[in-house]
C-alpha cells in the first residue's frame, strides 16, 4: 500500500487581508500584505491500496473518508468514486473539488493514472487543528495539503506557483467567487 502524509501550517494576516485578489490590488499604489504561517496544521493522510482485478459483477473496492476538525469527525465509506461525488456533505466539499479536478487533469491529457478509482481501494484522512471560521486560512492549508498527496499519490509534480494557482482555482471554484494567493503561500 502506498502511503503519503502531508501536514500544512495556518496563517495569520497582519495587513492586507484581500490585496491578493485580482483585480483589488490593480486599483491600489504600493499595496502590500504581511503574513505568517503559525504552528496550527492541516494534514492529508492519504493511501492508495493494491490493484484489483475486477471479475465481471464484482463490487468496486472501498474508498474510505475521515474529515476530523475541532467541529467533529465526519468518516463515511463509499462503493466507488460516483458514489462519492454525488454525496451532498459540506465536509466532503474540498474534497471532492480535488478529485473532479484530478479526473479532468488526467482526461485532458490523457493520462492513465486514475486506475485508482476503478481498480484500486484507497482511504484520505483529512485532519485540520484550526477551528471553522478562525481566520487561520485552515481550508486554503488544507487544499495544500490535498495537492501534495495527490500529486504524490499520481506521481506528478508541481512548481511552487503552479500549486499556488492549483489550490486558488479549486477553492475559487467552492466559494463562487475570485480568490487569492497569500492564503496558500505560508
Amino acid at each position: 500500500m502506498e502511503k503519503n502524509k502531508i501536514c500544512s501550517p495556518t496563517r495569520v494576516d497582519i495587513v492586507g487581508g484581500l490585496l491578493d485578489i485580482w483585480p483589488v490590488y490593480t486599483f491600489i499604489e504600493d499595496c502590500f500584505i504581511v503574513n505568517f504561517s503559525i504552528p496550527v496544521f492541516t494534514s492529508v493522510e492519504g493511501n492508495l491500496g493494491q490493484s484489483i482485478y475486477k471479475e465481471k459483477g464484482e463490487q468496486n473496492p472501498p474508498i474510505q473518508v475521515k474529515v476530523s476538525s475541532p467541529a467533529g469527525v465526519y468518516e463515511s465509506s463509499f462503493s466507488n468514486i460516483k458514489s462519492l461525488l454525488k454525496e451532498s456533505k459540506q465536509e466532503l466539499s474540498l474534497l471532492q473539488a480535488h478529485l473532479k479536478y484530478w479526473m479532468n487533469f488526467f482526461k485532458e491529457n490523457k493520462k492513465n493514472n486514475l486506475f485508482f478509482i476503478e481498480e484500486k481501494s484507497f482511504s484520505l484522512h483529512l485532519s485540520s487543528e484550526s477551528p471553522i471560521g478562525a481566520g487561520l486560512g485552515g481550508s486554503s492549508s488544507l487544499c495544500v495539503s490535498l495537492s501534495k498527496v495527490f500529486c504524490s499519490l499520481f506521481h506528478q509534480s508541481l512548481t511552487a506557483g503552479e500549486l499556488i494557482m492549483l489550490c486558488r482555482d479549486i477553492e475559487a471554484s467552492l466559494l463562487h467567487a475570485p480568490a487569492g494567493i497569500q492564503d496558500y503561500i505560508p
